[in-house]
């Protein structure tokens, strides 16, 4: 059986229920639901619906969460997942400038179940708190690449950057624009970073 850990203190506030045995049978059955081996906690939350994560090895699944009083049973709904972990940077000067070696968390995937909700937003928000939590002091680094759906201006809107500055000039000249990126640069590969003196939202 897979064993539950980590569990925050403040996780306790998730659950709308009297009493806190009853609480804690509750997290059995979200450990069994969610088949997870850690859960972690997202802020800010909104103010109805209540978001929770589960980390299983280096997924995040970001989940909604709420307690139906009158079938006493908590409904969930999947939001969307990232895979991301701290990375040991060598030599590497696609991502941050003027740094030989450093850590930094890692984005190898987001995946938004639907768009223009805030929940790529909010995984990008959770990576820049692992990146904390690990010891990589706010960094983030990623390959944005996606040929259906490109994420440039998304990443753009966050505040990342990269050292191609020919691509990221194009990008923002269409992104300010308004316009859909053209064909022929869809298939970019882009290796992008948070710099530090951005956050690109609030934490």
């Amino acid at each position: 059986m897979i064993n539950l850990f980590e569990i925050p203190i403040n996780i306790i506030k998730f659950f709308k229920v009297e009493n806190f045995s009853h609480k804690f049978r509750k997290l059995e059955n979200l450990k069994r639901v969610l088949k997870v081996h850690s859960l972690l906690e997202i802020k800010p939350f909104d103010k109805n619906l209540k978001n929770i994560v589960a980390k299983v090895g280096d997924n995040y699944i970001l989940s909604s969460m709420e307690y139906d009083t009158k079938l006493k049973k908590f409904n969930f709904k999947q939001l969307g997942r990232m895979k991301g972990y701290p990375y040991l940077v060598r030599d590497c000067e696609e991502y941050y400038p003027d740094k030989d070696i450093y850590y930094s968390f890692y984005i190898a995937k987001v995946k938004a179940n639907e768009f223009r909700k805030g929940i790529g937003k909010k995984l990008i928000q959770l990576a820049k708190c692992e990146s904390y939590r690990y010891d990589c002091k706010g960094k983030i680094h990623l390959d944005a690449v996606n040929e259906a759906r490109p994420p440039f201006y998304f990443y753009r809107a966050l505040g990342f950057d990269s050292q191609d500055k020919l691509k990221i000039n194009i990008i923002d000249q269409y992104r300010k624009l308004n316009q859909p990126l053209p064909d022929k640069y869809k298939k970019w590969c882009i290796s992008m970073y948070l710099p530090e003196n951005k956050t690109g939202m609030r934490i």
